[in-house]
This record gives structure tokens, sequence and C-alpha cells, in this order.
């Protein structure tokens, strides 16, 4: 399960930072600089999403939830902003053993909206930072990328994807419906 490799991965970084990246992801230039500039320039800093892009589409900038519901907004907009969760999850290490690590609903999906919200819960501010730029592949998110691939992250967003909700909304439905 990909919150399982997340933890070890986690619990072997040796910096004072973790940043989480899929393994079809490419950072750009300065992209680091920006996040630990923006991290260090703020108290109580969380868990930082960075400007994600395919190709050149934003495919995220984090993502929110709307006010009383479990239902995700995308984020909008060019300009340093507060989230809810990251789909690039930026912390310090000390952030990462104050959570208590990376959560898990399944074999994947929602770790990073876990990790948003516990920092949230816990008092810490999530930020977008739209000057860290990194740029996902999203392997098999179009037919082009062969049918093997492409039939995998189908049936990994229509139904593991779908199961991990379900789980994750377990644990975190009623604190989103009370805040």
């Amino acid at each position: 399960p990909v919150g399982e490799a997340w933890e070890l991965g986690c619990t072997m970084a040796s910096g004072k930072y973790i940043q989480i990246l899929n393994d079809d992801m490419e950072v750009t230039p300065n992209w680091l600089s920006n996040q630990i500039e923006l991290y260090e320039s703020i108290p109580n800093p969380g868990v930082f999403a960075a400007h994600l892009l395919r190709g050149e589409e934003a495919l995220s900038r984090g993502g929110k939830f709307e006010k009383g519901t479990t239902q995700l907004i995308p984020v909008q907009g060019d300009e340093v902003q507060e989230v809810d969760y990251s789909n690039t999850p930026f912390l310090s290490k000390t952030l990462w053993h104050i959570l208590d690590g990376v959560p898990h609903y399944g074999q994947m999906y929602y770790e990073d909206v876990g990790l948003g919200l516990k920092a949230l819960k816990a008092g810490y501010v999530n930020l977008y930072n739209p000057l860290c730029v990194i740029k996902h592949a999203t392997l098999g998110h179009r037919p082009e990328d062969g049918k093997e691939e492409y039939e995998r992250r189908q049936h990994n967003e229509n139904v593991i994807q779908q199961e991990s909700r379900k789980e994750f909304l377990k644990e975190w439905e009623p604190w989103l419906q009370q805040r």
C-alpha cells in the first residue's frame, strides 16, 4: 500500500524536511528553495502544496473541503493561500513525528488528504505555494499511455479510490461536518 511506502520513506528520511512525490513526478528549478523559504517564513507551518502541472495544465494547487461538507473543491488562483491538504505533501520531519506519521486508508489514495487534515486539526497552517512547481506525468491518464497503464488507472480511480474514500470518511467525516 502507498501509505506504508510513504511511511517507510518518511521514517528513513534524515533531513529537516520531507517532500512526498510519486515516481512519475519531476521537480523544476528552485522548487525546494521556494518551498523552504515560505515554510520558514510563517508561524506554525503545516503541510504545504506545490503547483502541480500536467504538461502546461494546472493539475492541482492542493485542495479544500467546502465548509460543513465532505465535498472537495479545487483551489484556484496563483497566490499563496490556505488549503486543507496537498497532493504533494511537504512538511518538516518534526511535524511528521508530531502528527504520528502518514494515515492509511486502503491500498492507495487519501493519504495526502488525511495528512493535511491531521495538521489542520492539530492547529497548523497548510498553504499552497505557487512558486514551488512540480510536473506530474500521471501515467495512464490517456489511452495513448498504453492499454495496460490506462486500464490500471481507470480501475484505481473508479474502484480503489472509492474504497479508500469510504475508509477516509469513517475517520474524517464528523470533523469535516463540524468545522
